[in-house]
């Protein structure tokens, strides 16, 4: 273990400055996640502290429980499709070697206790190194389900990525149960973690339109429109707007998900045939038109639930695309 770097305690943001750490697996990350700490880097007196790497081996499932799963038609189709189309080969989750952006930032390996099937808790000495460095947040991008002492380690404590709506979807896979109940939307938040599961203080949340005719593409787009969020929150803090840290934790009775059984993973797999086939046939036969519209009321007009705008279209010539609006003031 490398030594940590020890800061004298008092407010980060008052001073514009915040440290953070990464926990992580090693010097690879997905692009996805790349992409937050380079947005986090763009954010004047953000830096990386500390690096807090995981330790134990990874879990995997023995020739016993894969024998179970086969004959019980539990998961075969969405192991096989695991199989053929790694989530590795999508552009968010493309591995991405950040030793050269995590050159002589300082590590601690650690090596979590184990309680019940999920639970995941640091040791109390690896904790007090952690807390010593003085960091203002810890980011999420490896470990499992972190409990105990380590989620107040830190100032504005651990931060983590869920990506789907916790109101609907909890566990996963993400992306998938949107496509499969037909959801308009796929969403995704970045909580502040506490110790109950999906329980947290949701920082961020943002929605994207579901990409029904394809998982990959599903994922992808809402992996991307994630990258932005921590950087946001780092923003808001330096500003004095990050009030809603004080929120009341995330209360979803919402289901927790799993991977889907054979016959889930049929009835999604003619789902996402049939809207691949409609995506073909709509894109062939019909053009994409976008059109700003003028509503001559105040903005506020639009919290109203049963404001009901009338809207004056413009008219652009033909073949021309109107949109994104913007003010200008002249003169």
């Amino acid at each position: 273990m490398e030594p940590p770097v020890t800061h004298a305690s008092g407010s980060a943001a008052s001073c514009g400055k915040l440290r953070f750490a990464v926990m992580c697996s090693g010097d690879e990350l997905p692009a996805a996640f790349a992409k937050c700490i380079e947005e986090l880097f763009s954010v004047k007196g953000v830096e990386l502290a500390l690096l807090i790497v995981d330790a134990d081996p990874p879990i995997r499932n023995t020739p016993w429980e894969k024998a179970k799963r086969i004959f019980s038609f539990k998961g075969v189709l969405w192991a096989l499709r695991s199989r053929l189309f790694p989530q590795n080969r999508l552009a968010c989750y493309r591995p991405v070697d950040m030793s050269r952006v995590f050159e002589g930032v300082p590590k601690i390996h650690c090596r979590t206790i184990r309680k019940g099937k999920f639970s995941q808790y640091f040791r109390p000495e690896d904790v007090e190194i952690i807390r010593k460095n003085g960091l203002d947040f810890v980011l999420r991008f490896g470990f499992g389900i972190i409990r105990g002492n380590i989620l107040q380690a830190a100032r504005y404590g651990v931060w983590s990525f869920h990506h789907g709506d916790e109101t609907k979807f909890r566990g996963g896979p993400p992306a998938f149960w949107e496509i499969y109940h037909g959801e308009p939307v796929t969403g995704a938040i970045l909580q502040r973690l506490t110790d109950r599961l999906d329980g947290g203080v949701v920082l961020q949340k943002c929605f994207i339109q579901t990409r029904r005719f394809s998982l990959g593409a599903n994922l992808n787009a809402i992996m991307w429109a994630t990258t932005h969020m921590p950087a946001r929150v780092c923003r808001d803090i330096l500003n004095g707007y990050a009030q809603y840290f004080n929120a009341q934790t995330s209360r979803t009775d919402a289901p927790i998900l799993y991977s889907p059984d054979d016959f889930e993973m049929a009835k999604f797999l003619f789902k996402t045939a049939a809207a691949w086939v409609k995506e073909q046939i709509v894109s062939t036969l019909f053009s994409t038109d976008w059109n700003v519209g003028i509503v001559d009321k105040p903005i506020d007009a639009f919290l109203d639930p049963n404001f009901r705008p009338q809207v004056q279209w413009l008219a652009p010539r033909a073949g021309r695309f109107v949109a994104d609006p913007f003010l200008l003031k002249i003169g």
